[in-house]
């Protein structure tokens, strides 16, 4: 798994200049719910903070790489219904218990895990399956908006996601 999400990782900062296609998401895109294990696995290290065992603690080099993996995922139609609706639930699980535990200090993962809920939310079948946690995922991101010591920034990819899926959250 490490290595799959490596190669992302080398795509993720390749595919914006150069215009090669990610084979990482072309194989998601091509198997989609197959890749059941995989998806899995990715769910469990991301709970886990990014570590390969919950004894080491959280990694936040990993944490980075695995938000940009789900951002890339939930970014597209074509890869945003990889996950069971279980495992998807264990994302949604992840996104809020991250946003409400992080230091103030962390604005660039907050952000990342903010960027990741608005594609979920947008793009994953989040909606046809039921909207688990809504109010949930409203409250946490009017919490993140309404917080005057996190950066104006943070605050502000709070209150567009709140604006774009307000037909979602409502």
């Amino acid at each position: 798994m490490h290595y799959q999400l490596a190669i992302n990782e080398q795509y993720a900062m390749r595919t914006s200049s150069t215009g090669i296609a990610n084979d990482v998401l072309v194989v998601v895109a091509e198997r989609g719910t197959g890749l059941r294990t995989f998806s899995e696995n990715v769910a469990a290290m991301f709970n886990r903070g990014g570590a390969d065992d919950i004894r080491e603690g959280p990694n936040p080099a990993m944490q980075l790489v695995l938000l940009k993996f789900f951002f890339l995922v939930f970014s597209r139609r074509a890869t945003a219904d990889m996950f069971y609706p279980n495992d998807l639930k264990v994302v949604v699980e992840i996104l809020l218990r991250e946003l409400a535990d992080l230091p103030r200090d962390k604005a660039v993962h907050r952000q990342g895990y903010l960027q990741v809920l608005r594609n979920l939310l947008l793009m994953s079948p989040y909606r046809q399956q039921g909207k688990y946690r809504k109010a949930d995922v409203r409250r946490a991101l009017e919490t993140v908006w309404m917080d005057e010591e996190l950066d104006d920034t943070t605050r502000a990819v709070a209150e567009q996601i709140l604006l774009d899926c307000a037909d979602v959250l409502e």
